[in-house]
């Protein structure tokens, strides 16, 4: 006989303990109405945490500062690499490198000013006629559209720049 680490019913004791959770289970299944309301009720203080207040402190409380790094598919080119410096005079360079390609349009380079939204975690970056979001993480940058919207989908995860 092999054991199997499961402990099998030898005697009327357990059998009876056994009955009595069964019925106990199926008095808790079945034992309310179902058109019925509950309320639970909690004696106590609750705390509760806003998602927006955490959004706000990123400004304040993260180190934003810095160079953020990531490299993108391209269709004919072997990646987009692209490079975004947040300064804390709130200024921000920017640059995106065509890898594999060679002439005048593999870069693009663009320096100018970012504010931070109201929301305390979104900084939206302005150069000339340009205008990109990003959410400010821990660590990273996130790329949104001007509506505060993380891209989904299954390349999402290469708009996400990461600080160096």
């Amino acid at each position: 006989m092999i054991d199997m680490g499961i402990p099998l019913l030898k005697n009327d004791t357990k059998m009876k303990n056994s009955a009595l959770i069964l019925g106990f289970a199926t008095f808790v299944l079945f034992g309310c109405k179902s058109g019925e309301k509950h309320e639970m009720v909690f004696d106590g203080p609750i705390e509760t945490v806003s998602p927006k207040a955490d959004r706000a402190n990123k400004k304040e409380t993260l180190d934003w500062a810095g160079v953020y790094e990531a490299t993108s598919p391209c269709a004919d080119c072997d990646g987009i690499k692209t490079t975004v410096e947040l300064k804390t005079d709130k200024t921000f360079n920017m640059s995106q490198t065509r890898i594999g390609k060679t002439g005048d349009d593999i870069r693009f380079k663009e320096s100018g000013n970012f504010t931070w939204e109201d929301n305390g975690s979104d900084v939206v970056l302005e150069a000339g006629k340009y205008r990109i979001k990003f959410e400010v993480g821990q660590n990273d940058l996130t790329l949104l559209d001007m509506s505060g919207n993380v891209a989904k989908g299954e390349l999402s995860n290469f708009y996400v720049l990461k600080k160096k």
